[in-house]
């Protein structure tokens, strides 16, 4: 990351830089006047927390392309909370990382096995389900993602799940269990 000096720089020094910024969601370069106010590394990626046009905001540093000092401070956002702003953040980006849900039934194996597979809120939704039924397999309704990105991290537990709703990701998971079993005949 060749922009993280000039960056931490900045924060330090409070001092408004202009950066040439890769956006993720529409991807596309866009120009924008930064007041940094802290930096955060978490899973091995940074990420400063700045406020621009008046509101505070988050930017990965890796998707900086070009990172200029402006030559003027600026002052901090009375009262701003380095780690509060931080936990509100992750807390926003995780309701909007999940667009829907599924029903699913685990095995005990793939209850056992799911705290490796499975994103953390599905792990909570098993968990906190209820009991397992007679044979031993528990129901409960997980948040996913997208319906491409569940598919892929339930089928990573084999036959210990079913795919009960939507009818839609089922269906999608039965071609291509059969697609799967197809090439083994």
């Amino acid at each position: 990351m060749p922009h993280l000096p000039a960056v931490a720089s900045a924060v330090w020094e409070r001092q408004v830089i202009q950066v040439t910024y890769q956006r993720w969601k529409e991807p596309a370069e866009v120009t924008r006047r930064l007041e940094p106010h802290g930096l955060v590394l978490k899973a091995g990626t940074w990420y400063v927390v700045a406020r621009c046009d008046g509101a505070m905001r988050t930017y990965r540093v890796d998707q900086i392309v070009a990172a200029t000092p402006c030559d003027c401070g600026f002052t901090a956002e009375p009262g701003f909370d380095l780690a509060s702003y931080w936990h509100g953040y992750l807390a926003d980006f995780h309701r909007q990382l999940h667009t829907g849900h599924a029903v699913i039934r685990l095995s005990d194996n793939g209850v056992r096995r799911m705290r490796h597979l499975l994103s953390a809120a599905a792990v909570t939704a098993v968990e906190t389900a209820g009991v397992a039924d007679a044979g031993g397999w528990v129901c409960a309704r997980v948040p996913i993602e997208s319906a491409d990105l569940a598919l892929a991290d339930f089928l990573r537990l084999g036959a210990d799940i079913e795919i009960l709703e939507p009818a839609e990701l089922r269906e999608q998971a039965a071609r291509t269990i059969q697609a799967m079993a197809a090439i083994y005949d």
